[in-house]
């Protein structure tokens, strides 16, 4: 159900330091079930301290539908500290990100002011072939807060009706302030609502 890189797992306490992961995940056997796949934690729980993802996640299996560079699943214990970065091809049936499918840690990205900035950065294309995809996260509900995000890779979201896509973020619940949010790509939805940097936003930026 899990698959990473480095980790299938990172649980709650474990911490991933100063990894660079050029390990290709591909999965093609369509009568398997899978869910979660991330080029460094298949879901996160624990710490991850600058990470670095340098190859393909290719994800063709039936239900891959939490995918991203980094963690596919990133809980709420799960967190991230200092630099950030895909530079490979993240592809996925749905919920895809060019770092994290799904975040449900809603203080991952509320960085204290009073420390380094945290700084995630997508390169590598992100496709999704029925569902939505984004540079950075598919699905946010952070707060955003004294972090620099950036997006360089073409998106491509999938063909379902419902499916949204962005450039940064399919879908963003959270409130962003002190932040810098930047996309230099290409962003193709096929679905219901594509945007530049956020496809479907219900949070406020400041």
């Amino acid at each position: 159900q899990y698959v990473g890189g480095i980790a299938g797992a990172n649980e709650e306490g474990g911490e991933i330091t100063n990894t660079i992961s050029s390990i290709a995940l591909h999965v093609k056997d369509k009568t398997k079930t899978a869910q979660y796949f991330g080029g460094v934690a298949g879901q996160n729980s624990g710490k991850i301290i600058g990470a670095t993802n340098e190859n393909d996640v290719d994800v063709a299996a039936g239900d891959a539908i939490f995918v991203g560079g980094i963690v596919g699943e990133n809980t709420e214990s799960g967190a991230f500290i200092g630099e950030i970065a895909n530079a490979g091809t993240v592809t996925g049936k749905a919920n895809v990100g060019g770092i994290i499918g799904q975040n449900l840690n809603t203080t991952l990205l509320n960085n204290s002011n009073e420390v380094e900035r945290l700084v995630i950065t997508n390169s590598g294309y992100v496709y999704a072939e029925e569902g939505g995809a984004a540079g950075i996260f598919y699905d946010n509900s952070s707060a955003i807060v004294n972090a620099d995000l950036s997006n360089a890779g073409e998106i491509k979201g999938g063909t379902s009706a419902t499916s949204v896509t962005g450039g940064l973020f399919g879908k963003n619940s959270g409130e962003i302030t002190n932040s810098t949010l930047t996309n230099n790509a290409l962003v193709e939805g096929g679905g219901t609502d594509t945007g530049g940097i956020i496809g479907q936003n219900s949070g406020n930026a400041e």
